[in-house]
């Protein structure tokens, strides 16, 4: 594995103070890295991402990310520690256009703002062609890309993503994966819940399987993906589907 950049030691979260829903869950992610989290339903994976963006309370355990502690920290201070947070719903606004959600992101940004705003408009060309239209107006990928843009414009070390794909097209989702593979090899690290299992173990360096709170598993995502064991007992249906 590269270098580490974030590392979660012995993590028991929830919701609530005294309530877990994480219980003793250790993860590494290294420089540049990709590394998905995959698991039956209620396994915990989104709230460990909570857990990382400050979300949701940590009873114990420590998170740091290039060997500083940033357990606890405000999900409105992320950006200052080089952290951007992608969730599932509500992650543009869609009553306004793709060039003011740029915008309003790069409030977040100390350099210079218009300069940003470009960087992303170079990174995603169709988000260029559209950016006059209202954000609510584009198609499901675009407003990904979208959302993901908003997440990169700080220039983060860390992007934190919950279901990039989730009700997009197998084309669509194909994309997107392929997109944050892309933004990977800028050696940006990205942990990833999905439950698109199959098509994240392609595209991932590493995956954890966690279920009911719980480390499971661990191993490349090649690793993951070919072995029949984690496909029947975590992974459900996927493998027969794919046959």
């Amino acid at each position: 594995m590269s270098e580490t950049r974030l590392h979660i030691d012995a993590v028991t979260a929830g919701y609530k103070p005294g309530f877990p829903i994480l219980h003793g869950v250790s993860a590494s992610v290294g420089v540049g890295e990709i590394v998905t989290l995959i698991g039956p339903n209620g396994a915990g994976k989104s709230t460990l991402v909570k857990a990382v963006a400050g979300f949701v309370h940590v009873d114990s355990g420590s998170i740091s990310l290039d060997g500083r502690d940033i357990t606890g920290i405000s999900p409105d201070r992320m950006t200052e520690h080089g952290v951007a947070y992608v969730p599932q719903t509500d992650n543009i606004f869609r009553t306004l256009g793709v060039e003011q959600n740029l915008v309003l992101a790069a409030q977040r940004v100390e350099r210079d703002r218009n300069r940003a705003i470009d960087a992303m408009f170079e990174l995603f060309p169709p988000l260029r062609e559209h950016k006059g239209l209202r954000a609510g107006g584009l198609s499901g990928g675009q407003r990904q890309m979208l959302a993901i843009a908003m997440a990169l414009i700080a220039g983060p070390q860390l992007v934190l993503m919950d279901e990039p794909t989730a009700g997009l097209s197998p084309k669509v989702a194909q994309e997107v994966l392929q997109l944050i593979r892309n933004i990977a090899s800028d050696n940006v690290s990205v942990l990833l819940v999905e439950q698109n299992a199959k098509a994240a173990l392609r595209i991932s360096d590493r995956a954890y399987v966690l279920a009911e709170g719980r480390n499971q598993h661990e191993g490349t995502g090649a690793a993951l993906l070919d072995d029949p064991v984690i496909g029947e007992i975590y992974l459900g249906a996927w493998r027969r589907e794919s046959a």
